[in-house]
């Protein structure tokens, strides 16, 4: 029988225990060619929540969403 106990690690000496799991992000949008539509984006990530993984990075030079919400010279 397997268990559905995830690996988990502690951030710093001190800092929370999260799911060893993460889900880098850069894929969404320009790293790997085109991001695809929000809808598929979306999928994704609806998919990566389901399965457990809450360890998202998220950086800026990952996105387009920020740019629109604040312009292009931002």
């Amino acid at each position: 029988m397997s268990s559905s106990r995830k690996p988990v690690v502690t951030i710093g000496s001190d800092g929370p225990t999260i799911p060893a799991m993460g889900f880098g992000a850069m894929g969404l949008s320009y790293g790997y060619g085109a991001g695809g539509s929000d809808e598929e984006r979306f999928k994704v990530l609806d998919r990566a929540w389901e399965i457990g993984c809450v360890n998202w990075d998220t950086a800026i030079s990952y996105g387009d969403q920020l740019r629109r919400q604040r312009g292009p010279d931002r």
